[in-house]
């Protein structure tokens, strides 16, 4: 107590003096026995140890902590050892210890005071409660009663679920629209003579949407939360979410899912297998360096600079977001484009998990390539059909085996890696590169227009598009299928959704053995596409070559137009072995 007083004093000292600076400590005359040398260790009641910091007695190291050097120099209280090198990587001083990572070291110190009963592994959590309660009508009602007799009480579960009422009045002040509902409010908790009154908050829709996917199997149960089928279809195989929601929906969906386990109604304790979290779209973003104002479409229009000569206009890329005014109407960009060749320039532009820079200009890009597929098509009708128009007797032009063979080897290439981008990497960008490659070999081959082989090339080529582009390929597949007859084959029924996947032949020689084929890409632009010998695939000198050729000589790194900056990270992406090497 006497430590404590003298310490009260010596605040209320330097308090009056103004020092800020100094680190405030009394002896205490009791002394910590070190677990792991037995030595003493002195013990001071002081005044600058954050409070909610572990159990508010902590361990002082002043040759690794700038408070406690300074608290430790005031008192006095040498030798100051450090117990971790200098480069941070391997532990000193510290006996047993010495000379191990410090990652093998913290391990082994662990594990050591694990073993000798004096300490271990804690894992220290920083959750809050979960305050699911809203003030609005819309969210799924609280099953609980006021009851004047009996308190707080839950609905009976005769009287479950609780329902919503309908016709209520929405204010737009004061409480929840329920609180003014008085037929609604007047609930029974089951005993005589009892009057009680409904909870008006409702819960927050995450704890709906925390569960939902256990509807899912029979979203038509009345008389349970879900289906015992849920033991055998769950968990979810794979879970898609922005990554802004990401963090909090899986946290409370593990939350719910874990506590329905322990309660023995699912067999699973994780909901998710896999988590896909997207990246973010983001806008070209203009903005006054001098005030920080986002600036208007109208505003910035063939414009540098805004106002003063010193206002100089910030371009950036961000979230499209109403406020920043970088949003795009989508119903525009489809109106000029359409769906598919937007949808398709989307899964193009940049892998899933990363953000994409929308760029309107380069959906004509996309725009002209399904046109070719579409040119491409319609040239082997036409080829097909005037076939069928020959007089009997009359040859037919002679077909090259060799030509013939490489149009088949890079269809079944094409099946193989837009399915495993498809099922396994989600790869949805290298998914459109290789149909992208098949359609070359086609414009490649069209002296083949009309003959099996390329009929057979275009008909998968349609089927492997069409998940993403299905306006397009099924227009595509109806007229492919009207020459089938022309070829001696028979018509396939169905439209081109309703076909089974391609499947690869794996006994074709469907990938070069001594070349592969790399996709060169600047700032998510396509510039080339290069074959090279297999065994460069891992030089990084070439690389750096063709990058500093692509983004016009000199340094790896190039300069972006309109206020873009550094061109950023260029990439080499090699389709076979699907390699990403990243050259600033």
């Amino acid at each position: 107590m006497a430590t404590v007083e003298e310490m009260r004093s010596r605040l209320s000292h330097h308090s009056t003096n103004n020092d800020s600076s100094s680190k405030h400590g009394v002896f205490s005359g009791l002394y910590a026995v070190h677990p792991f040398t037995g030595s003493g260790v002195p013990v001071y009641v002081a005044d600058y140890v954050v409070s909610d910091y572990g159990t508010k007695a902590v361990m002082g190291v002043p040759a690794h902590d700038a408070r406690d050097l300074q608290f430790a120099a005031e008192h006095r209280l040498l030798p100051v050892t450090e117990v971790v090198s200098s480069d941070g990587l391997s532990i000193i001083n510290s006996y047993q210890f010495s000379g191990l990572s410090v990652e093998e070291g913290s391990k082994s110190i662990v594990n050591s005071a694990h073993s000798q009963g004096f300490g271990g592994h804690m894992t220290q959590y920083k959750l809050r409660d979960w305050l699911i309660s809203r003030q609005r009508y819309w969210g799924a009602p609280i099953p609980v009663l006021h009851c004047r007799k009996c308190g707080v009480v839950p609905v009976p579960e005769t009287q479950l679920p609780v329902i919503l009422p309908t016709g209520v009045e929405f204010k737009g002040r004061g409480p929840s629209p329920l609180s003014q509902d008085e037929a609604w409010l007047r609930g029974d908790c089951g005993k005589p003579g009892c009057c009680a009154r409904r909870e008006t908050d409702t819960m927050d829709t995450f704890v709906d949407s925390s569960w939902y996917f256990l509807r899912f199997i029979d979203p038509h149960l009345n008389d349970k939360p879900f289906s015992e089928a849920v033991r055998r279809w769950m968990p979810v195989d794979l879970y898609v979410g922005g990554v802004e929601h990401a963090i909090l929906h899986l946290l409370y969906a593990r939350f719910i899912t874990h506590f329905l386990h322990d309660q023995g109604f699912l067999s699973h304790k994780e909901p998710f297998q896999k988590l896909l979290a997207q990246g973010m779209v983001q806008g070209k973003t203009y903005r006054l360096r001098s005030s920080g104002r986002y600036l208007r479409p109208e505003e910035r229009e063939g414009r540098e600079m805004v106002g003063n000569e010193d206002d100089e206009v910030r371009v950036s890329w961000e979230k499209m977001s109403k406020s920043k005014y970088n949003g795009v109407d989508p119903e525009d960009v489809i109106r000029e484009y359409g769906a598919d060749t937007v949808r398709v320039f989307m899964l193009f532009k940049a892998p899933p998990e990363l953000d994409m820079q929308w760029d309107t200009q380069a959906i004509r890009g996309m725009l002209r390539w399904l046109g070719r597929v579409w040119t491409l098509t319609h040239e082997h009708v036409k080829v097909c059909q005037r076939r069928g128009e020959r007089e009997e007797g009359e040859e037919k032009e002679e077909e090259g085996e060799e030509g013939e063979q490489k149009i088949v080897s890079a269809t079944h290439r094409a099946i193989q890696e837009v399915t495993a981008s498809f099922t396994e990497r989600h790869t949805f960008n290298v998914a459109v590169s290789e149909l992208m490659i098949l359609s070359n070999t086609l414009r490649d081959g069209r002296s083949l227009s009309g003959s099996p082989a390329y009929h057979s090339a275009l008909e998968t080529l349609c089927l492997l598009l069409a998940p993403m582009a299905p306006h397009v390929t099924a227009h595509l597949w109806e007229d492919l299928q009207g020459v089938r007859r022309v070829l001696g084959l028979p018509i396939i029924k169905g439209d081109v959704l309703s076909q089974p996947w391609p499947q690869c032949d794996e006994s074709l020689p469907n990938r070069p053995t001594d070349t592969v084929e790399f996709v060169l890409q600047v700032n998510g632009r396509k510039r080339a596409v290069l074959s090279l010998p297999s065994h460069l695939v891992d030089s990084e000198d070439l690389s750096r070559e063709v990058v500093r050729g692509a983004v016009g000589g000199g340094s790896d790194r190039g300069r972006g137009r309109g206020g873009e900056g550094d061109c950023g990270t260029s990439q080499t992406h090699c389709k076979h072995c699907h390699q990403m090497m990243s050259l600033r």
